[in-house]
C-alpha cells in the first residue's frame, strides 16, 4: 500500500462531513511502511504474535486542503479548510498498525452558513488490503440556515473508520457517534447525541488518484447529507 494511496483514502473521509473529518482521515490519511521495510523484515517466528508495537515508526509531517459539500432541508453549503499533523506508521512486515494526529478548521459558506474546527488522534492495525481506524475528535462547531441556528457546541465525535486499498481502487465506510460538553443542540438520544454514517471510493492511477465520499447526519429529528470530493497528486 502506497502513501498516496493512504493520503488520499483518508481525504475523502475527512471531507465527508465534520464529523467524518477523522478518518484522515483520510482513508481513509496516514503514513505507513515502506515496501522496501517490508521486504527486508524477516517473516514472525512460530508462536510470535503477529501484532506488536514494537518500531521503527516513521512520523511524517503534513498539511492538506479540505473542502466539501452539505444540503440541509434543502438549503446547501460548501465548506473549505485546511488540516495539519501527523501521520505514522510501524517500519515491518504486514500486519502494522498506523495512525495520524491532526488539527482542522473549515468554514461553510451558502445557504447553509457555519464552522468547524476540531482536534483528534486516530490509531488502528492494517493488514494487506484492509485496515481498521478509530479515536477520540474534539470539536467546536456552529452552523446556520435562514430558518435555523444551531448552538455553538463543544464536543467530542469518535469515528470508527474501516478501510480497503487495492492498490488501483480504495474504499472507506464508517460511523461516528457524538457527544456534546457545552451548547444547547437537539439531541439523537441521551445516550448518543449525535451520529454520522459516512462512505466512500476512490481510483487511483500512479501518482493521480480521484475519489468521492457521501455522508450523513443524524441529530434529534435533524439530518443533514454531506458530499466530498478529493484529488490526490
Amino acid at each position: 500500500m502506497s502513501q498516496h494511496a493512504f493520503r488520499f483514502l483518508l481525504l475523502a473521509g475527512l471531507v465527508a462531513s465534520p464529523a467524518a473529518w477523522a478518518q484522515d482521515e483520510d482513508a481513509p490519511e496516514t503514513a505507513e511502511a515502506p515496501e522496501k521495510a517490508e521486504k527486508a523484515e524477516k517473516p514472525a517466528k512460530s508462536g510470535e504474535p503477529a501484532f506488536t508495537m514494537e518500531g521503527p515508526w516513521n512520523p511524517k509531517p503534513y498539511a492538506q486542503p479540505v473542502f466539501g459539500a452539505m444540503v440541509v432541508n434543502g438549503l446547501y453549503g460548501v465548506s473549505v479548510g485546511v488540516e495539519g499533523g501527523f501521520r505514522y506508521a510501524q517500519e515491518k512486515k504486514h500486519p502494522i498498525f498506523f495512525g495520524k494526529t491532526r488539527a482542522q478548521g473549515a468554514l461553510t459558506f451558502g445557504n447553509v452558513q457555519g464552522w468547524d474546527a476540531r482536534i483528534g488522534s486516530f490509531f488502528g492495525p492494517f493488514h494487506k488490503v484492509v485496515g481498521l481506524q478509530t479515536g477520540p475528535d474534539v470539536f467546536v462547531s456552529q452552523y446556520s440556515t435562514s430558518n435555523i441556528v444551531a448552538d455553538q457546541v463543544v464536543g467530542l465525535d469518535w469515528p470508527i473508520t474501516g478501510l480497503l486499498d487495492l492498490k488501483v481502487f480504495n474504499a472507506y465506510a464508517g460511523v461516528s457517534p457524538g457527544w456534546y460538553f457545552s451548547g444547547d443542540r437537539e439531541k439523537l438520544s441521551s445516550g448518543v447525541h449525535q451520529l454520522t454514517t459516512y462512505a466512500g471510493v476512490g481510483i487511483k492511477i500512479k501518482n493521480f488518484g480521484v475519489g468521492v465520499g457521501y455522508s450523513k447526519l443524524f441529530l434529534g429529528d435533524f439530518t443533514s447529507d454531506g458530499w466530498s470530493f478529493g484529488i490526490s497528486l
